[in-house]
């Protein structure tokens, strides 16, 4: 545990001076053109404040520009003391049987909330929550993409029955009305936790792995693209007009080190893909962090980014 908070701190150190040292050469060459004009001119005390304020408005400028991208590039925010406290209570404030939350037809427990905290392996319940909230937060915001996600019973029993299995499933829905889906995969022989997305507006499906690995899970990917295929025959009565996702291994995502975070790489994974931010700027030094940012967004049935 000591370990994780080290890497912690060093990367948030090392964070600080990237930010600070980008911060000043862009200042330094955004004040150069104008402050050499203002130096052209007689070195009045008027010239001299003139090019004291054009250094302080591009600074400030700079600063506002940081903040603005700052969840963009993998900040996120600090938990309050009162945020600190309520994770406790959802952790450690009663019997394992207590229920924290139901939503999306999902009875959240404190056993399940449990899974989040030290290095425990998340569970199919914290999972399907985590997706419906980012679903949720979509749904509230024109501006982020229109989101549907698949629960974590899909894959399994796509590719043991495939689409005819699922045609209810999506009755009340259609899928090509979205521009991403949601697939958490589980890998049953490794007791592993991936995320695919399918990319409906680009025609792609995306497979993130933080275990790494060179070659794709080519039978997920491949099931995914049957059952998108068969889905719009079924709902739309026609088939794709382009039948051929492009299948992409996200090789250069962030990658686990413990053998236990793979369901939170995969939430984060989604959580970024779903604000079409990259998927970088994290790593394990931030899972401590994560889980306990997951324990509270759930117990409170909202998320804080």
């Amino acid at each position: 545990m000591m370990l994780i908070y080290l890497v912690k701190v060093l990367n948030i150190f090392a964070c600080g001076v990237k930010f600070v040292v980008n911060l000043i050469r862009n200042v330094v060459m955004r004040t150069r053109s104008s402050t050499n004009q203002a130096l052209n001119v007689r070195n009045s005390p008027s010239t001299r404040k003139k090019s004291r304020n054009i250094l302080m408005s591009n600074i400030s400028d700079l600063v506002e520009r940081f903040n603005s991208i700052a969840l963009q590039e993998g900040s996120y925010p600090e938990l309050t003391a009162e945020q600190e406290e309520e994770i406790e209570k959802a952790l450690h404030g009663g019997p394992n049987t207590d229920t924290i939350i139901t939503r999306f037809h999902l009875i959240i427990t404190r056993a399940d909330v449990s899974t989040l905290a030290g290095d425990n392996r998340l569970n199919d319940q914290i999972i399907n929550f985590y997706m419906n909230l980012l679903v949720e937060r979509n749904a509230a915001d024109p501006h982020l993409p229109r989101l549907y996600t698949m629960n974590t019973f899909f894959v399994p029993k796509l590719l043991s029955a495939g689409h005819t299995a699922l045609r209810r499933w999506t009755r009340k829905v259609d899928l090509f009305a979205h521009d991403l889906i949601l697939v958490p995969v589980h890998i049953a022989g490794l007791d592993h936790w991936c995320m695919a997305i399918v990319d409906l507006g680009q025609h792609s499906i995306r497979y993130y792995d933080s275990l790494g690995g060179g070659r794709p899970n080519g039978q997920v990917l491949d099931a995914l693209e049957r059952y998108l295929r068969d889905e719009s025959l079924d709902k739309r009565g026609r088939p794709l007009e382009r039948p051929n996702f492009e299948k992409r291994h996200m090789g250069e995502c962030p990658r686990q080190e413990f053998s236990n975070d793979c369901g939170v790489f995969s939430c984060a994974f989604a959580e970024h893909e779903a604000r079409r931010v990259a998927v970088k700027g994290f790593g394990q030094g931030q899972m401590a962090y994560f889980r306990r940012k997951m324990v509270y967004e759930i117990s409170k049935g909202r998320l804080l980014t």
